[in-house]
């Protein structure tokens, strides 16, 4: 069995797995049933042939999957708001070249309220000197126009244009494992991302980080990633882009194998907390027979 904890892989020239690993909280709190943070997701990503591997909490698994159904519905949202609007060309005509590309002239006055219009009516001079070159220019010189008539203000509050925007939904800062040291005293590291940006074909990357730093532990018992002296020649910087099928399909799964390893395991869980809380009323009991009647005092 080369994989048994797989619960996802998503193959292509790159790919996509996540790996469930479900530890029982057994010792003081049976019934949190998870002991964090030995109960955790894996993700990887292998890019020619190298791997990247990140621990994701279980924690975040109800999380991910609110965020993920929140943005999708609000893509579809956007996607029917277009249509019934007319398709106005300033909010789905999208650049296909330079720092904007795949942005729709509204997108850039969102991301950017104040210098916004400084951005459109720069790509609008560069298509225009460009025009006798590429006509198919005029298009999106139409769209700038459009948007040009659009009040700013108005667009803030609308939450199915901010959907259209890109979103990090995940988000694991630098997390040393100190057990994986080299005999140069550096640590293992990684760092872990999720986006989602709906103006592209594949919306959702994951990217994922490993390397080997220096790790100082304060005072307060916490570790200290000093990235400023990490061996460069040790990092791997892997991203994957993914379906909103396919990440859609892998947060359900990562709830369900939560909830399934829960569910599975509760009986065994509560069995243990009321033997656990029976033992210590009957030392209770004991205790309090042992010390023996209260003799009355007479004041």
């Amino acid at each position: 069995m080369k994989y048994p904890y797989d619960i996802v892989s998503i193959v292509r020239k790159k790919t996509f797995s996540v790996e469930a690993h479900f530890t029982r909280a057994l010792d003081e709190s049976p019934l949190k049933m998870f002991e964090e943070p030995f109960s955790r997701f894996v993700f990887t990503v292998i890019e020619n042939g190298k791997a990247a591997t990140a621990n994701i909490p279980v924690s975040c698994t109800e999380k991910l999957y609110m965020d993920t159904q929140a943005l999708y519905t609000a893509s579809l949202n956007n996607r029917a708001s277009s249509i019934s609007s007319g398709t106005s060309p300033a909010y789905t005509t999208r650049f296909v070249t330079g720092r904007n590309h795949g942005k729709t002239p509204i997108q850039v006055l969102m991301e950017d309220p104040e210098h916004g219009r400084d951005t459109l009516n720069s790509e609008y001079t560069w298509l225009k000197e460009n025009l006798s070159k590429y006509p198919g220019n005029q298009k999106l010189m139409d769209a700038i126009k459009d948007a040009a008539s659009i009040d700013i203000d108005s667009l803030k509050d609308n939450k199915s244009l901010t959907a259209s925007m890109s979103t990090e939904i995940l988000s694991i800062g630098q997390r040393p494992l100190v057990r994986k040291k080299r005999p140069d005293g550096m640590c293992f590291v990684y760092e872990a991302s999720v986006q989602i940006d709906p103006s592209r074909d594949y919306p959702v990357t994951v990217a994922i980080s490993n390397y080997y730093a220096p790790v100082i532990k304060t005072d307060k018992g916490l570790y200290n990633v000093q990235s400023s002296k990490m061996d460069k020649s040790s990092l791997t910087k892997n991203t994957m882009a993914l379906s909103m099928e396919e990440w859609i399909n892998t947060v359900s799964i990562m709830r369900d194998s939560k909830q399934a390893y829960y569910f599975s395991n509760f009986k065994l869980a509560l069995n243990l907390a009321d033997e656990a809380s029976k033992k210590a009323r009957e030392e209770a009991d004991k205790i309090k027979a042992a010390s023996g009647p209260m003799e009355a005092v007479i004041m």
